[in-house]
Order: structure tokens, then sequence, then C-alpha cells
């Protein structure tokens, strides 16, 4: 069943281009990490809320993408994001890369919520309950 889908678009800017006048693959993870936080803006995250931090996913375990059309410097993309899989400490975000209607790249990253143990060293821990309920719409039920 088809979620709900997050679109955030950009242009392409000179600078993430390469010498052949396309964007440079990298810059697709940057375009992916750049669309969850403003999908989390969304959601409500406010910078100075005291939780603040809790909005946010730490580290990614996974990305993956898949490049089907050369973009270039200057093209406006839609990056759309749904929620590919949530879990009790770990969330996996499905990206298309939109050119107008055509689909020109498509990503995945997979990331976990991570707190400090009592050594100071990271631990998994809990999706936030109060993010879990606006991350639903998102879910992509297959």
């Amino acid at each position: 069943m088809l979620a709900q889908e997050f679109r955030h678009t950009r242009r392409v800017h000179f600078q993430d281009t390469d010498l052949a006048g396309i964007i440079h693959f990298s810059n697709y993870f940057r375009y992916m990490e750049e669309t969850e936080t403003e999908f989390l803006y969304a959601l409500g995250a406010q910078s100075g809320e005291a939780d603040f931090h809790e909005w946010f996913l730490s580290p990614r375990v996974g990305v993956q993408a898949e490049f089907l059309r050369p973009t270039r410097f200057g093209d406006k993309l839609d990056v759309m994001l749904s929620v590919e899989h949530m879990g009790r400490s770990s969330i996996g975000f499905r990206f298309r890369f939109l050119r107008g209607d055509e689909l020109v790249a498509r990503g995945s990253m997979r990331a976990v919520y991570v707190g400090h143990n009592e050594n100071g060293g990271l631990r998994s821990t809990a999706i936030p309950d109060k993010l879990r309920p606006l991350l639903e719409p998102y879910l992509v039920k297959e």
C-alpha cells in the first residue's frame, strides 16, 4: 500500500557537479540527509526545545543509491521521502528523486536512535513515543 510521501524541493548547485557536469554521486546521500532533516522539522521538531536532540537520528547503519538518469547543474529535484521500516530503535527511509515526472535516482537510508550508556559509549534506544505516531502515515505497508 502506498504511504504518504514528504516532498523536499531543491536545485542542483554548481558545486554539486563533477567534471562531466552531472551531479556527483555523493551528493545524493547529502540530499537524502537534508530531506530527512526537513521532514523532521515539518513533523514539529523545534530548535531550542529541551528534547530537540530526540527528534534526530544518529548513526547511519546503511545507505544505498541507484542512479537512473544524469542530473545537471540547475535541475530542480523533488526528493520524496517515505518510511520503509520502523523498528524499536531503527528507521529505514526510502527516497525517490524526481525531475518533473521523471525518476532520476532512488535510494534508502537506515539509521538508529542512540543514547549514552554509563561508560559514555553509545547504545541503541527506543524511538521517542511522541515521534512514532507522526511517522506512521509515511510508513509503507506492503
